[in-house]
């Protein structure tokens, strides 16, 4: 079975790992229940970042191909990928 957690090194990670240990110690998140509940919230944001991903590479595959003949198809799918959440949003679309 493949980890959910595999070992890393922190001093890879840099600012990233810095922040949330930074973020993580000044907040009081000790508990394992908090810590998850960041993690879930966080990788719910990832599977809706990886899904505008998605849908931009068929989009942009769409126009490549001639699919999207209609150049307002066009515009609602641009204004769908800067429309994405900005961190400290809750998260929602």
């Amino acid at each position: 079975m493949e980890k959910l957690y595999p070992p890393q090194d922190p001093r890879a990670l840099g600012k990233f790992y810095l922040r949330h240990l930074s973020a993580m110690t000044s907040e009081g998140l000790d508990g394992k229940a908090e810590i998850a509940e960041q993690l879930a919230w966080r990788d719910q944001r990832i599977a809706k970042l990886e899904a505008l991903r998605d849908s931009t590479a068929d989009w942009l595959r769409g126009i490549a191909d001639g699919r999207y003949w209609d150049h307002r198809e066009a515009a609602q799918c641009a204004l769908n990928l800067i429309q994405a959440p900005q961190d400290g949003d809750n998260g929602e679309w």
